[in-house]
Parts: structure tokens; sequence; C-alpha cells
């Protein structure tokens, strides 16, 4: 069931509209998708890429929250890429950076989006690819995308960049082979330990943390639940572009953004239906009552 709602993000991300004609794409776990209207889904552009800066260090993060909160079970995890320029930095889904390069790679060699959808398919996608942060693409602001593929939204919302009251503390820890410094701050409803190394003098971290003296390295909070741990660092020594993916971003407010995604990540069925889709069960088996999702959003009310 995991893999066809991931093939169902994919056609809807490509915005397929399918009205004769078929071919069937087994996934590696044997699931069949069918696909109504192939030529349509292949002459469908891709979406372009604006360059606003290249990465000259790279950072990969373990993200993980838990969503039951009540018997702190249910974690969620991804694995997560900051990029840092000169000018501004990137924090998205790794798999969503391999998907992009192997996209390009395959249409360069002349590939189509039937044959590459076939091989994208069971690559991992982790849980937080819905959210991309940009620091400083505009000065001084976070500029955030959230995208709700099965309800067809993507969303983008502007926040001016935390001004985070750390508290700088004597404690060291050895991450990554590299010495850190512990610091503690609280923000957006929760209190947090963070762990920066000096030896990487960039004020820049995971998500939306910042403004240490030194690169953030590893963060969790005190209620156990949210946790960035770093797996990776590169000296990036290719052209490493850092774009946005362009596509009609709905702009609002962060408050209205998040109350809509909290929303649809906690009961994304209305959502979808919304959108004309008709959601069958499969193989005749009749449907079962709906269940609302555990989410429990990284930002909490204070």
């Amino acid at each position: 069931m995991k893999k066809l709602i991931i093939i169902l993000i994919l056609l809807i991300a490509y915005g397929c509209n399918w009205i004769y004609g078929q071919v069937t794409i087994t996934t590696q776990d044997g699931a069949k998708l069918t696909i109504n209207d192939p030529e349509a889904l292949n002459q469908a552009k891709d979406p372009e890429h604006i360059v606003f800066d290249t990465a000259y260090l790279r950072a990969s993060y373990r993200q993980l929250l838990i969503q039951d909160t009540v018997n702190n079970t249910n974690p969620k995890s991804s694995v997560m890429l900051l990029q840092i320029g000169k000018r501004l930095t990137k924090y998205w889904g790794l798999d969503s950076y391999i998907i992009d390069s192997l996209t390009a790679a395959y249409r360069e060699a002349g590939e189509n989006t039937v044959s590459i959808i076939q091989k994208t398919i069971g690559l991992d996608r982790g849980d937080f690819r819905d959210e991309v942060i940009f620091s400083n693409m505009k000065p001084d602001y976070l500029t955030v995308t959230v995208s709700m593929a099965l309800a067809r939204l993507n969303s983008e919302y502007e926040e001016i960049i935390p001004k985070i009251d750390w508290h700088l503390e004597k404690d060291t820890m050895t991450v990554m082979n590299y010495l850190c410094k512990k610091a503690t701050c609280r923000l957006f409803g929760r209190n947090y330990t963070a762990w920066y190394t000096p030896l990487l003098p960039v004020q820049k971290g995971p998500w939306k943390f910042s403004g240490l003296p030194g690169l953030i390295l590893k963060v969790s909070d005190d209620r156990e639940q949210v946790f960035f741990d770093c797996i990776g660092i590169e000296r990036v020594s290719w052209i490493d572009p850092i774009y946005l993916t362009e596509r009609e971003y709905v702009k609002s407010d962060k408050k209205t953004v998040l109350e809509t995604y909290n929303s649809y990540k906690s009961d994304p069925m209305p959502y979808v239906e919304g959108t004309g889709t008709t959601v069958t069960p499969l193989n005749g088996q009749p449907e079962k009552p709906r269940k609302k999702f555990y989410h429990n959003p990284i930002e909490l009310s204070e």
C-alpha cells in the first residue's frame, strides 16, 4: 500500500491526466501500476530548477521525530541534506536530491517519463521530504516550501530568520570526529540542546537552527521527541547547485500554511478527495474505516 501511495504522489507531481492507452509498471515489491495515458505523462515537462548559488560545504543529518507522543513511539525519519553556499543555504531531503540527479541523468540519456518513474520508483523516500528550507534567499529571511502532493498543493511562506537566544556551556562531545561544544535554547515551543564545532566556523545547522560559532552537528529536545544527528560532512569539490524547483506555489503566511499542512498530515483523505481523485480499495476488499495518523509537528505553540 505504501508503494502505491508513493506512485500516486509521483503521478500527481507530474500533473498526469489520463484518457486513453495504457502501460503497466511493476514496482520492486511486485505492486502493479496502470498508467492510462502514458503519452500525456511523457509529454509533460519537468519542473524548471532556478539556481541561486553553489554549495562549498554539505552536511547530511538523520532527522527523527516521534509521532505518538502518548506512548513515545512511532518514529518517522529521513536523511536530510544541508547545502551551504556563500549566499544562502538549502535544507531538504537527500532522497529528493538523489531523485532529481537521477532524473536529470536519465533525461540526458534520452529516457522518457514513464521509463524514469519505472527506474526510480523503488528508491527509498524519507518521511520529511515535504519541506524545503532556504536561508537568505531573501536577505535575513527563511523561505520555506511545503508540498502536499496528494492534495496537489505546493505552498510557500517566509519568516524572519529566528534570533535564537543561545546559552553557551562548557561541556564537550565528539561528533563525526569533530570536537563539539554544547549550547541550549528554546525555539518554537521546545527546549533544545545542540552540539556545534568551532572547527567548521559557519553559523549554520539543520532545519531552522543557526547562529552558533560553528556548524551545528547534533540537536535534540528535552521531550526526547525531536532529533537531528549529523552523519556526513563533505567539502564540495564539484559544481553543486542550490536551486528552487519551480512550481505553482501558493504563497501565504506561516500560520496558515502550517495549519493546513498539520491537518493534511493527520488526515490526508479529505484533501485527496478534494482534488476529484477517487480512491477505491485494492483487490475488491471492503473499505476499512478511516483512521487519523499520528502527527507531532516540530513547531509547537508556546
